[in-house]
């Protein structure tokens, strides 16, 4: 990551003064200080506003870790971005999501490839709404629930109180078909709203994976309750109707499970030329003060 540095001269400010160092360094020292906090609330408040959803929880990371304010030395403070984040903060090129393949699900085909089956929220309740964005699909989902009875905005218990975890319902809903009522031509632009993309038989027999005609968005969705730990540390319950999706270390080369391209957030950056702009307001206030003490 770039390496913004910000200093003051002290030998330049006490000349333009008129006044001695001893005199000043101890209010020069302590206007840095406040100006080193201010611009971590800065880029606090940036990434905030900047960044949504998991991309921002992800930033600022367990108890706000990854954006830090540390005084190293006497009159030395340094607010910093945690390596990690370091593809948010200077962006990047969409890329396979390999990290997908190295959690606890991961596992190891006999041709040696890697697999991992990846849950898919597609509707939310309890613990922060989250709507599918394809109103077909989330119309879908809603009616599934209602005529099964199950709702997402209220936490289901055990016999002692406690929140049930894991899968808690199956959801009915079956692959349209042509003659079901409302179904769309599959031929139409639509088609890529609720199925996957497919894969021909050459392309299959390339990568060593089967042909498939594309797999429907909704397919055994589940209904679950899964606790989340916040970044403030205190734990939740998040009710939420579920798909799962495998992802293989095959599908790269056919363009498959690729993340988006990345835009830098550039929150130091930012940050920099705001405590510039912000010491050139503190240093005409300090000389204004002595210009004031010398009259």
């Amino acid at each position: 990551m770039v390496d913004y540095r910000f200093s003051a001269n002290l030998d330049e400010i006490a000349d333009k003064l008129n006044q001695k160092k001893d005199v000043i360094s101890g209010r020069i020292k302590s206007e840095i200080e406040r100006l080193s906090i201010s611009t971590h609330a800065f880029v606090v408040k940036y990434a905030q506003e900047k960044l949504k959803g998991w991309q921002r929880s992800h930033f600022f990371g367990e108890n706000n870790q990854n954006v830090r304010w540390t005084q190293v030395s006497d009159g030395m403070w340094v607010v910093e971005i945690d390596e990690s984040v370091r593809w948010l903060e200077e962006g990047r090129d969409s890329v396979f999501m390999s990290w997908l393949l190295e959690g606890k699900s991961a596992k190891t085909a006999k041709d040696g490839s890697k697999y991992a089956v990846i849950p898919m929220t597609q509707s939310r309740g309890v613990g922060g709404k989250m709507e599918n964005k394809n109103p077909g699909l989330a119309s879908i989902i809603g009616k599934s629930l209602k005529k099964q009875g199950i709702t997402l905005n209220r936490i289901e218990r055990d016999e002692s109180g406690a929140p049930k975890l894991g899968v808690l319902h199956r959801l009915n809903i079956n692959e349209p078909k042509a003659g079901d009522p409302g179904f769309f031509q599959m031929s139409s632009p639509i088609k890529n709203k609720f199925f996957s993309q497919g894969r021909s038989a050459a392309t299959a027999k390339q990568i060593g994976l089967k042909p498939s005609k594309g797999d429907y968005f909704l397919s055994n969705t589940v209904v679950t309750q899964r606790e989340v730990k916040g970044s403030d540390g205190r734990t939740s319950i998040k009710k939420e109707a579920v798909t799962f999706r495998v992802i293989s270390s095959k599908s790269e080369p056919e363009g498959r499970w690729f993340y988006p391209k990345v835009e830098p957030l550039d929150s130091l950056g930012n940050a920099f030329r705001y405590a510039e702009a912000e010491w050139e307001k503190i240093l005409k206030q300090i000389e204004a003060e002595f210009t004031q003490q010398g009259e």
